[in-house]
């Protein structure tokens, strides 16, 4: 998938000549699906937490979730329907930008979860290398002719007491879900679940890794899914490096038919920093968050707060 600075850039775009006044609303729905999914990643990838299982966030990468998970935040918004859908229509942007991501060993996004747990992809471009960076510092200056730019609000944050009911029971709704759906995901063996959980069951059949750490050169063992693969192939990938890959399984061995290089965890967290740091000034006009840091702004609100209070004075 392609990182938050690209997501977001891309997003403002296509976004900015329809919905001037609440963009906000459509670039965070651009962000959304990957939110759960980011977490599960650094944890498990990154800090080798092993808190989540693989699958246990992806039911949120689907469009049926991330549009209860759309109508959970407009609950507390000035207008609903509106901020609903414009937080939908970021997200399904988001889905379609993935899809155009070419992924091997059918990797993609399951649109009809849960009628259907196929993954769905276009796979037009492949993100690494140069168009990557290129997409990326392309997208970078959007994001911040973005804040420079800065807009007035329509729809704001509402919270409403009336509302505390409906939006627990479709939060309990949202958090019931994964725990219940998790399984069927590797009982559909989507994205080769099925090889990490019996990799015996799948000698002499083709199978697919998609973005696993090479973790030794010579033999060439990559990790994926809490477990290690001895790689047999004449390509050289160096520790640390991440691919994906199509091969036969074979003695406890894999041999790649088809192997590319790909973002670790860390690069795409990296890459999508920028995004996460300027989203706050996208989210909140930034004319109106310098004040806080005018010190000559501060100054006189406290005059005008303490000028406002009347002391008393005892009797004499």
């Amino acid at each position: 998938m392609p990182d938050w600075t690209i997501h977001v850039g891309g997003a403002y775009i296509l976004g900015r000549p329809w919905w001037k006044e609440n963009l906000r609303f459509f670039l965070l729905g651009a962000i959304l699906p990957d939110i759960f999914a980011r977490i599960e990643a650094v944890l498990n990838d990154l800090f080798h937490a092993d808190v989540f299982s693989h699958y246990s966030m992806e039911s949120f990468h689907t469009p049926l979730m991330i549009f209860f998970v759309c109508i959970l935040i407009a609950l507390f918004t000035s207008q609903p329907k509106i901020s609903c859908g414009l937080l939908f229509g970021g997200s399904m942007l988001h889905f379609f930008m993935d899809m155009l991501e070419k992924k091997v060993a059918g990797f993609g996004t399951p649109m009809l979860f849960p009628f259907s747990y196929t993954p769905f992809q276009i796979g037009l471009v492949h993100l690494y290398g140069p168009w990557l960076y290129l997409g990326w510092i392309f997208s970078l200056f959007i994001l911040l002719y973005a804040v420079w730019e800065g807009k007035q609000q329509d729809i704001i944050l509402q919270p409403a007491a009336k509302k505390t009911l409906w939006a627990f029971l479709l939060l309990s709704m949202i958090l019931i879900v994964p725990y219940f759906t998790h399984t069927l995901f590797e009982e559909h063996n989507v994205g080769f679940s099925q090889f990490y959980k019996n990799p015996s069951a799948f000698e002499g059949k083709t199978v697919g890794i998609h973005s696993a750490e090479v973790i030794n050169e010579n033999p060439m063992i990559i990790h994926e899914q809490f477990k290690d693969f001895t790689l047999v192939t004449d390509q050289h990938f160096k520790k640390g490096t991440w691919v994906s890959l199509e091969g036969v399984y074979r003695d406890g061995r894999i041999y790649p038919g088809y192997i590319q290089k790909e973002q670790g965890i860390v690069s795409k967290s990296l890459l999508s920093l920028p995004a996460l740091l300027l989203f706050p000034f996208l989210w909140w006009d930034w004319r109106k968050l310098r004040k806080v840091f005018d010190l000559g702004y501060l100054k006189g609100r406290i005059s005008q707060f303490f000028g406002s209070v009347e002391i008393q004075r005892p009797e004499q």
